[in-house]
Formats: C-alpha cells, sequence, structure tokens
C-alpha cells in the first residue's frame, strides 16, 4: 500500500538512498530542502509534516568528532531544536510511524553530565537527547517508534576528505599518497563497518519493529585490514606505517543481529570497498 512519507536529509548521503528505495516501492516521498525551509522551524515543520502517514528523521548538523567538540553547543542546539520543531510539526498530523536516525555511540552518553566519556560532543550527547524526546513523544501519543544506532557507515555519497569518517579518509589519504600511507594508531583496533544501501534495505525489513535497535554488520576486522584491503584496491605498491604516537580509539563493540535480520545478505566489507572506491573515483574524475 502505497503512503506518503517524509524523509528530512533525503538529498543527504544516507537519505538519498532511502529515497530511491522508498520510491522504487511506489510510496509517495516528501523530502526536507533547505532552500525552501530551515527544520529548526516549526511553521515550516508543520507545512512538511502535513497528511503524511512516516516520518524518517536523518537530518542532523554532522561532521566528525573534532568538528563536534570544538562546536559542541552549536551542533547540540541545531540538533535538538530540529527534533523540537518536527514534533510540533507533527501535533496535527496523523503520522503512523516514526524512524529516527540516531548512532551507536548514544548508548554511552552520561545522562547526568550531558558527556561521552567525561567529554561534551555535541553530534553524541545531543542524538541521544533527541532519543529521550522523540520516545516521550511517541510514547505520549502511541506512535510507533523506531529508533536505529547504525555502526560505521559507508558508501557512495559519503563526505570524501581527509577530515571524513575513517573510511572515506583512508581512501583519499590512499589517492593522494605518494610511497607511503599513514593511519593513526596500532591498526590493531576491532572496527564495524555497515555499507550504506545495507543500512537502508536493514531499516526496511525490521518492518513494524519499534525501540531502539543497534545495526551493523556481522563482519568485524581490524584497521590493518581495512588499510591494507584499501590499498590494494587504490594503489598496492604503497607502503602502510601505523602511527602508534596517534589516539586509536576504542573497538567496536560486538552488536547482535536482531531476529528481523538473521538472513539478511549482508555486503561484504571487500565488495563495499570496491563499490565505494569506484563511485569515489568517477565522482573524482567528473569534478577535475
Amino acid at each position: 500500500m502505497s503512503k506518503t512519507i517524509l524523509v528530512t536529509g533525503g538529498t543527504g548521503f544516507i537519505g538519498s538512498f532511502l529515497v530511491e528505495k522508498l520510491k522504487s516501492k511506489g510510496h509517495n516521498v516528501r523530502i526536507s530542502s533547505r532552500s525552501e525551509g530551515d527544520l529548526r522551524d516549526p511553521d515550516y515543520c508543520k507545512q512538511i509534516c502535513t497528511d503524511i502517514d512516516v516520518l524518517y528523521h536523518l537530518a542532523s548538523h554532522r561532521k566528525n568528532v573534532s568538528y563536534h567538540r570544538e562546536n559542541a553547543q552549536e551542533i547540540y542546539d541545531d540538533n535538538t531544536s530540529m527534533t523540537e520543531a518536527l514534533i510540533e510539526g507533527l501535533r496535527q498530523s496523523n503520522v503512523s510511524r516514526i524512524v529516527f536516525f540516531s548512532t551507536i555511540a548514544a548508548g554511552e552518553v552520561d545522562l547526568e553530565s550531558n558527556t561521552v566519556g567525561g567529554v561534551f560532543d555535541g553530534y553524541v550527547v545531543s542524538k541521544a537527547a533527541c532519543e529521550r524526546k522523540w520516545m516521550e513523544y511517541a510514547e505520549a501519543h502511541n506512535i510507533p517508534l523506531l529508533t536505529v544506532r547504525p555502526v560505521g557507515i559507508y558508501g557512495p555519497r559519503d563526505y570524501f576528505a581527509d577530515d571524513g569518517n575513517v573510511i572515506p579518509a583512508l581512501i583519499v589519504r590512499s589517492d593522494h599518497a605518494q610511497d607511503t600511507l599513514s593511519v593513526w594508531g596500532s591498526g590493531n583496533q576491532l572496527r564495524s563497518f555497515l555499507y550504506v544501501e545495507d543500512c537502508v534495505n536493514a531499516v526496511l525489513q525490521l518492518g513494524a519493529c519499534t525501540g531502539i535497535v543497534a545495526l551493523a554488520s556481522p563482519e568485524q576486522g581490524t584497521v590493518r585490514e581495512l588499510s591494507e584491503k584499501i590499498v590494494s584496491i587504490i594503489n598496492p605498491d604503497l607502503d602502510i606505517h601505523f602511527d602508534t604516537t596517534k589516539p586509536e580509539g576504542l573497538d567496536s563493540p560486538e552488536i547482535p543481529i536482531p531476529e528481523e535480520l538473521s538472513h539478511f545478505p549482508w555486503t561484504s566489507l571487500q565488495e563495499g570497498l570496491e563499490k565505494t572506491v569506484e563511485w569515489y573515483k568517477l565522482s573524482t574524475h567528473e569534478r577535475s
């Protein structure tokens, strides 16, 4: 049955794939646009929330860890304001389902101090705050709510730059390196990564699920293995240097796979990286 679905962040990295998938299933998809309005504005949110059946809220102020900490209050205010304005916009709607895209790190936030690991990370803390706001609203109005906490999403259309997330940053550095790729840490840290189309398809396969669902590929590997895969695809002649004077972060936790995804056809990291590098090279060639 066709539904009218609002996707905030529908032109972004994950959102663009979600919009394409929803349209392929015959749904009427509405996308919020910065050129038309501000998601922090309740009046704009009332306009775009009119007569929708489902809301997917992906839009957020987000970049990288250092930016999130240097501009913590601004990011926190922006992201919580979007959620508050959307909630206000939904009050006159008959929305029957809400899906909120959070982050796996939201579960690590100390709710008393509003910090994660003792640090005020504006992005992570705002996601935890928004989770609470959506939960309170959904419970008060008896609306099914699914909160998705994805781990390490990567793929085509991501932000490819030195200051991007791990995979796009390593791809850019490998592409620009002359002889040696320098990687922070020992390379022994475990990581989980989730191919962007797997993320979208898995969320849709969760169907009517509610509550908080952590989403990760069952495949885990070390940063050393990841770096070697990327180098083998881009420039096999590169040497890899692991800089142990740099921080390497904590290992990714093992995430249980929801029963609804027990037979999900996950994309292997190797295949996902090959598709991602192919898109990166094509997009780079088009820009040059």
